[in-house]
């Protein structure tokens, strides 16, 4: 069964004119996800430091439905801040560092509060790791766990004794929190990784040992390249005194260097970097370098192949040179890809980079503005609704939280009860806006095909009879650049399922047209009314009209008939004419356009 997509088009542009909005009709989202340019939507914008956080650092972290993460400063504390934000923009400061510390985990006597977390939070379950770089027990930073699902927070070591200090940072694989500390107060003036064993909670540190990693800054902690290997990079030390690639082995504290940058050019000081399927990926810049995406195979075959996949800068101001971060694997219609964020766009911000694993297909998707995040910091992650969140710096707010995708988060149907009859496939049209040319849909997580030849605010679905089971359904819209999904689409199969048609209009000694409403469903719709009917003109100009007609009650395969008067004769012209109809369990809307 396919609905009439130039009668629902009509509808759409006379709710234009009416500004009604109706849930199974014509709801528009805010915004438009296009293949050019992918949007930035601003979830949070901070408010003063001392009502909020200021300075976001940290790139955020899923736990649950909400994502969280730390500013370095402001608060009722005045040093920093753990919050939340779920994905429809519910924002809650959970933990307040400095002096104003709250909640059950409060520093006894002696103790300096924790201030000033910085670097990656990781996840296990419902609880957070982090670090601060200063407060705790000798003032030289703490790593701690916060409980989500108590709101406690706990100190788990504290930094600054026994040659540690400065910690910026940690990830995990689950089993252990591994972090990195700063030349500070490090064993021999290196750099160095700690570990926090969850289970057994033993803390241990291991300090950069090989000699070509002397001297060296680690950028961030390392990520789990495999079972029992992980991988990072240091801004300094190596060959050239520009960097290193290296690997770790918690089981035995072994460090191996790997990589040494050249320091010429963009092959040097390392940002960050990113593990997938056993490879590394990672990029490098500064604000007077340009940056490089790298890649290194650690396969028995090619082992610690390096590879240079795309330099930044070399398209001009159009094609930022300064990464702020490591790059996020998405799957999207063209495979497994790559997505970052550049500090410096095309218009003097920051921008959104996606490439393919090997390089191929490099595109700046999205150009912040002064007032869209500005200058981006931190890193990407994927939010509990699917689309990749991130924090910025506006031009006249001191930090935001933004989601990056598809901006048709109330994409609908023109009805959510769909059946054929338990014949042939369905086609179902979908409203919104933003719909890039090839979304891709899915129907209960099975990919379904995209009918040719929709609109920015139309799609058509064609799912096959085989899923057609009765009962609920949920549909999904995939973003063609990034993977992002929209907001899921509840669907019913079988059940009512009412049609609007038309007949013939009759404007001789006054206006009426006949609408009949029919079921195709399979159950019966009972009090089935036309609560509303009118005609709108082009100039907004609009005739309501009386509806004449009994309640009624249809059965599956049957019919009811309404009569829309006007009992003078009403302008010539095109106007729409636009009819909303309920039943007990649902409502909905139609409309034609008319020739008068």
């Amino acid at each position: 069964m396919r609905f009439h997509v130039n009668a629902l088009k009509s509808l759409c542009l006379a709710l234009a004119f009416t500004g009604l909005v109706l849930p199974q009709v014509c709801l528009a989202g805010a915004g438009g996800g296009s293949g050019v340019d992918e949007p930035s939507v601003i979830q949070h914008l901070f408010g003063p430091p001392a009502l909020d956080g200021t300075n976001v650092n940290s790139t955020l972290v899923s736990v649950n439905s909400a994502l969280y993460g730390t500013t370095t400063n402001g608060g009722p504390g005045e040093d920093g801040i753990i919050f939340s934000l779920t994905p429809i923009g519910q924002y809650q400061i959970v933990y307040s560092f400095g002096a104003l510390a709250t909640g059950p985990s409060r520093l006894v006597t002696g103790y300096q509060p924790p201030k000033d977390p910085t670097g990656p939070l990781a996840a296990v379950g419902s609880v957070i790791y982090g670090t601060t770089k200063s407060g705790g027990f000798y003032n030289g930073g703490t790593l701690y766990s916060y409980n989500t699902a108590t709101g406690s927070l706990q100190i788990l070591h504290n930094f600054g004794g026994y040659g540690s200090a400065s910690p910026n940072g940690v990830s995990t694989d689950g089993t252990v929190v591994v972090g990195s500390i700063t030349t500070a107060g490090a064993p021999a003036n290196t750099g160095g990784l700690f570990l926090y064993n969850i289970a057994s909670r033993k803390y241990s540190l291991e300090s950069f040992n090989v000699s070509q990693m002397q001297n060296s800054m680690p950028a961030g902690p390392p990520v789990p390249l495999n079972s029992s290997t992980w991988a990072g990079v240091t801004t300094a030390g190596g060959m050239y005194g520009a960097g290193t690639v290296y690997t770790f082995t918690p089981q035995n504290g072994q460090f191996s260097y790997v990589h040494s940058f050249t320091g010429v050019g963009a092959d040097q000081s390392p940002v960050g970097v990113a593990a997938i399927a056993g490879a590394l990926y990672g990029v490098t810049g500064s604000s007077t370098q340009p940056g490089e995406l790298f890649s290194m195979s650690f396969s028995t075959s090619v082992p610690n192949s390096f590879s240079v996949l795309h330099l930044f800068g070399t398209a001009g101001g159009t094609d930022p040179s300064e990464p702020s971060a490591a790059p996020t694997v998405v799957t999207t219609p063209l495979g497994q890809m790559l997505v970052g964020l550049l500090r410096a766009g095309g218009n003097g911000f920051g921008a959104v980079y996606t490439v393919g694993l090997d390089g191929s297909n490099y595109s700046i998707i999205h150009n912040f503005s002064g007032y869209d995040s500005g200058i981006p910091d931190g890193g990407l992650v994927t939010g509990p609704d699917g689309n990749l969140w991130g924090t910025g710096n506006p031009l006249t707010f001191k930090a935001s939280v933004f989601r990056l995708g598809p901006q048709i988060s109330n994409a609908a149907p023109i009805t959510t009860d769909v059946y054929n009859g338990g014949q042939g496939d369905l086609v179902d049209v979908i409203n919104g806006t933003g719909f890039a040319t090839n979304v891709t849909a899915m129907f209960d997580k099975t990919p379904v095909e995209v009918e040719a030849g929709g609109t920015s605010t139309q799609v058509s679905l064609k799912v096959p009879a085989s899923l057609l089971t009765q009962g609920s359904h949920v549909i999904t819209l995939r973003d063609p650049n990034i993977g992002n999904d929209s907001n899921t689409i509840v669907v019913t199969v079988g059940g009512v399922h009412l049609r609007v048609s038309f007949g013939n209009p009759n404007n001789v000694d006054g206006f009426q047209d006949i609408v009949t409403i029919a079921n195709t469903g399979n159950s019966i719709a009972t009090n089935v009314q036309i609560v509303s009917a009118q005609l709108i003109y082009s100039n907004g100009a609009v005739v309501p009209l009386q509806v004449y007609g009994s309640t009624a009650d249809i059965q599956p395969g049957q019919s009811s008939q309404f009569a829309a008067v006007s009992p003078t004769v009403v302008a010539t012209g095109s106007p729409v004419l636009v009819v909303h109809w309920a039943y007990t369990g649902g409502k909905g809307g139609a409309a034609t356009r008319l020739h008068l």
